[in-house]
Order: structure tokens, then sequence, then C-alpha cells
């Protein structure tokens, strides 16, 4: 596995909303960062920067085979358990 340097632009990464992600509830802006093709051969399987308007949520689904990390900013997120 080589060492590279990926450098994208914002406005060349796809983006589109994403009603009743995993069944939650509103619309989220779904961006994709990096897909299977930007990381390969790595320990990363993809990156999205989502946002997720106020009364969005994500539903409850399962990650067996990844993690999953999050990271918000300027709001705070609820988790109920």
């Amino acid at each position: 596995m080589g060492s590279h340097t990926l450098i994208k632009k914002r406005k060349d990464m796809p983006r589109a909303p994403l009603p009743k992600c995993h069944g939650g509830e509103g619309t989220l802006d779904w961006i994709r960062v990096l897909d299977g093709e930007d990381t390969k051969g790595r320990h990363l399987n993809f990156m999205h920067d989502d946002i997720l308007p106020p009364g969005t949520s994500i539903g409850v689904h399962r990650h067996e085979h990844d993690r999953v990390l999050f990271r918000g900013l300027r709001r705070r997120g609820y988790d109920p358990g």
C-alpha cells in the first residue's frame, strides 16, 4: 500500500437529500467525502459528511463489521441510550 495524499474539492463531492435515513425522522443532507475507491487498501470503508437539520434523526441500526465515528459541530447531539 503506497502513501499518497488525496485532495478533493467540496463542490466535487456528491451531495443529495436522504429522507428517513435508516427509518429515522426528517431528511438529512448527505455528502460523500470518500468512497470505496478512495479508501481502497485502507482501514476505512467510506466517509460521509451528513448534516442533520433540527428534528432530523438517523434510525436505529447495527454496524457488525465496522465502527462509526460521530463528530458534532456547533450543536449538541442526543443519544437515547
